[in-house]
């Protein structure tokens, strides 16, 4: 049902901050795949997407690992379609804007990067094709470490008419 294409990775590290350490070990990952099953419901396409193996990713730095059991800072077995909730494009901005900012206001230069994946991930509203998902806060669910990450952000978006499902995690570690 899910075909990985490509990921995109953006290191806030790259960037010039008036403060050295503004960037606060922040970046963005975007896994986009293709949906071959345009026709599948959201509940379907979100179990697709955890049983995938490009979804056995602690956000770490240790990439894709197929036999993995982590995925961000929760045990993998604790993710399910479940664990997603809907979400709307601007709601989902909203939390992506405060948790870059939290520090400091973004370089320029990051500014614009960020917007090129967060408009295709989550495109303006009203988002006629897409639909938005965001991994709920799993509480108990963590890993023996999963508390690396200071804030973990995840976002699905699902559009079949470009038959494109875009992962895309926020966080800094």
């Amino acid at each position: 049902m899910l075909e990985h294409r490509n990921d995109e990775f953006l290191n806030f590290r790259h960037f010039a901050w008036p403060d050295s350490g503004g960037h606060a070990y922040r970046w963005v990952h975007v896994g986009w795949f293709t949906l071959t099953a345009p026709d599948a419901g959201d509940h379907e396409v979100l179990e697709a997407l955890v049983a995938h193996e490009r979804f056995r990713n602690a956000h770490a730095g240790g990439g894709v690992e197929p036999h993995g059991t982590r995925h961000g800072p929760y045990w993998l077995e604790n993710v399910t379609a479940a664990s997603y909730e809907p979400t709307t494009t601007t709601a989902a901005l909203d939390v992506l804007t405060a948790w870059a900012t939290r520090y400091d206001p973004l370089p320029d230069a990051l500014a614009q990067a960020l917007a090129s994946p967060h408009e295709r991930v989550l495109p303006p509203p009203p988002p006629p094709t897409a639909t938005a998902h965001h991994l709920r806060d799993l509480g108990q669910g963590g890993h023996d470490w999963g508390g690396v990450h200071d804030e973990f952000h995840e976002f699905v978006s699902v559009d079949r008419v470009t038959a494109t499902v875009a992962l895309m995690v926020s966080a800094d570690d």
